[in-house]
């Protein structure tokens, strides 16, 4: 009898949350390098590459390549969603965690190359939670340094 092996799907999802790294395109470009060169050394079939352009992480709610991506894995069959990171998904932790229970309910497990989380193992579930309040904290520094910057330009009357 021939024992043929699936080969996994998959799907990456990439995003920059700001117009400049958005027009430069590096940012996305590096990330979806990343995600196909990860797919070919896992031998991951991807499938298609959804992507968010000058788009925060502090939110989902207006993020069309994310809820494009959640619809199709939906509506077929996919084995993993490959990110470069997790910030790149959200930096809310109740973000992460909204998609990850998606995921898992469609038997999608999430794969961050960057912070070495797979979502197939019971100790990668708990660091993709430990990944996401970093990068919540993280967002958090940024609003008050860049509160801090604007207040000082402010001062400075520009």
């Amino acid at each position: 009898m021939l024992n043929v092996e699936k080969i996994p799907t998959a799907v990456g999802y990439v995003r920059v949350s700001t117009d400049e790294q958005a027009r430069e395109g590096y940012s996305l470009e590096n990330q979806e390098w990343e995600i196909k060169r990860r797919c070919e050394i896992e031998n991951w079939n991807l499938l298609k590459i959804f992507r968010d352009e000058g788009i925060s992480g502090a939110t989902i709610n207006q993020r069309n390549g994310l809820k494009s991506m959640l619809s199709f894995i939906k509506n077929e069959k996919v084995d993993i969603v490959v990110i470069y990171k997790i910030s790149r998904l959200s930096r809310k932790v109740v973000d992460v965690v909204n998609v990850a229970e998606f995921l898992e309910k469609n038997e999608t497990r999430l794969y961050s190359i960057k912070d070495s989380i797979d979502t197939s193992t019971p100790v990668g579930k708990y660091f993709l939670v430990i990944a996401s309040i970093f990068a919540d904290m993280e967002r958090e520094n940024i609003i008050v340094q860049v509160k801090g910057g604007m207040s000082e330009k402010a001062r400075r009357g520009e």
